[in-house]
């Protein structure tokens, strides 16, 4: 997934007062689920009908980002990292019937790294070469050893979930709250109550209470705005920052802020030699001073406020500070500095007369494209400086920061507002060509913040346990 500048603050909102109350939820997906099967999961819309069908051996807790127990009633792990072993609860049965037991997790795991099933999160796991070896020491007992260890091992089990090694309906039979009754393609998913969850409250109640879940499939963010304002949906899983102001004014009661979550959305330089851009741009994103001058050259905090409308957060890197695993508070966002910029880039060749930038750069006696005209001597390439050009900024020097800035904001925002990715934008304003992040290197992170309390979880996505969103007498928590 292309990943480009800020990330803007995506906020849950709820119309849950009481729960209880409610035979069936509904709301809408943005787009198509690509795959019912948990180990191919690589899209939201999936990801959010994994996370409330399936069934996991531990659960991160959204909000203390601790591990809890889920069919795994305890679990440890070896000193050397590479190898942790899960007790399970017994009495549990998929929603078909179909028993729960070591042999099942086995198989996940088997499926989870089959190469030929290119699971996004397998490769989670992958550790160095050799096989990861699942041992069942007894029916409530499993072992996994990944042949080098793996950082936070423990708490990456909290995206599997487990599929059933003897049900006749596969993937479909879940362990979580609900389970697959009805898929319309192109309308909704239907979610029913799974009859044989084995999760209760603290009166002995079977959960969930709710009866059913309806995801309807829609992409249009201005009719899921329209139908929630209508209470035809009960919550939106996300907004953006326009969306949420409009709303925060309209109806107060009705939204909340859940803060930063483990999002953010950066720039990426790329260095891909076969990659359809100009070779004199690919020597450039190649530069440590050159992607550094970049960095310097953006003011975070400004495209926070205009662009996002104080909805973000300025970041050092991609982990955001609601990651409490692996943030580091130490580290601060790189601040405005556009001397610092052009010292950087004047160490690279380039200077700056008359407004524009420009490199010499010694070339054959020929002349070429992509912007040169080579002769004897140095040949000169124009920097484009306006916001929306093929090139980057311009420097002021009276002025000490970026021509047209805001201008640069305000588009940026224009994009969002027409369901346009914002990294096309930031694509013009490096000359580039979308960029894939597997592929470049040195992605300076703009921001961090953004979809707090998406349903449908993945470790990475800061979301409620799916019980909670549904207990009576509660509202959804971030």
């Amino acid at each position: 997934m292309r990943r480009f500048v800020l990330s803007v603050v995506l906020l849950l909102t709820a119309l849950l007062n009481a729960a209880a109350a409610l035979d069936e939820l509904r709301f809408d997906l943005r787009s198509e689920p690509k795959s019912f099967n948990p180990a191919t999961v690589a899209d939201d819309s999936s990801e959010t009908i994994r996370y409330m069908t399936g069934g996991v051996l531990v659960r991160l807790n959204r909000d203390t980002q601790k591990l809890e127990p889920e069919l795994a009633s305890a679990w440890s792990m070896s000193r050397d990292g590479k190898t942790i072993t899960f007790t399970l609860r017994t009495g549990i049965a998929f929603s078909d019937g179909t028993p729960f037991s070591a042999a099942d997790v086995k198989y996940t795991i088997a499926q989870l790294m089959d190469p030929a099933l290119h699971s996004p999160t397998g490769d989670a796991f992958r550790s160095g070469t050799g096989k990861v070896v699942v041992t069942t020491i007894a029916p409530n007992k499993v072992s996994i050893t990944f042949p080098a260890a793996v950082a936070g091992l423990d708490k990456l089990f909290d995206q599997v979930a487990i599929v059933s090694s003897q049900s006749p309906k596969k993937e479909m039979a879940a362990l979580g709250p609900f389970y697959v009754a009805e898929y319309k393609p192109g309308a909704y998913v239907y979610l029913r109550r799974n009859p044989n969850y084995w999760k209760h409250d603290a009166s002995g109640r079977q959960l969930p209470y709710l009866d059913a879940v309806k995801l309807e499939i829609q992409a249009n963010r201005d009719i899921e705005f329209m139908r929630f304002t209508r209470n035809e949906i009960h919550l939106i899983n996300s907004l953006d920052a326009d969306y949420f102001d409009r709303l925060s004014h309209a109806a107060p009661d009705k939204v909340r802020d859940a803060g930063a979550s483990l999002d953010s959305e950066q720039i990426w330089f790329n260095q891909v030699p076969n990659a359809p851009i100009a070779s004199y741009k690919r020597e450039w994103f190649q530069s440590r001073n050159f992607r550094q001058a970049i960095s310097a050259a953006i003011s975070r905090a400004d495209l926070c406020k205009v662009v996002f409308k104080g909805h973000a957060t300025p970041a050092m890197g991609p982990v955001s500070p609601a990651n409490k695993f692996w943030f580091n508070a130490h580290l601060q966002p790189t601040q405005l500095d556009t001397k610092k910029a052009l010292q950087l880039l004047q160490s690279d060749g380039f200077r700056y007369t008359g407004g524009k930038l420009y490199r010499d750069q010694c070339r054959q006696s020929r002349a070429r494209g992509d912007g040169y005209h080579d002769s004897a001597g140095p040949a000169r390439h124009r920097y484009h400086g306006e916001c929306g050009d093929a090139g980057l900024p311009v420097f002021d020097p009276a002025h000490e920061r970026i021509v047209q800035l805001r201008g640069c904001a305000a588009r940026l925002r224009e994009c969002r507002a027409r369901s346009q990715r914002a990294n096309e934008c930031l694509v013009k304003l490096l000359g580039g060509a979308p960029v894939e992040p597997e592929t470049g290197h040195a992605g300076h992170a703009l921001g961090s913040g953004a979809r707090p309390t998406d349903a449908g979880a993945g470790i990475g996505h800061g979301r409620p346990d799916a019980q909670e969103i549904l207990r009576p007498g509660t509202g959804n928590r971030g």
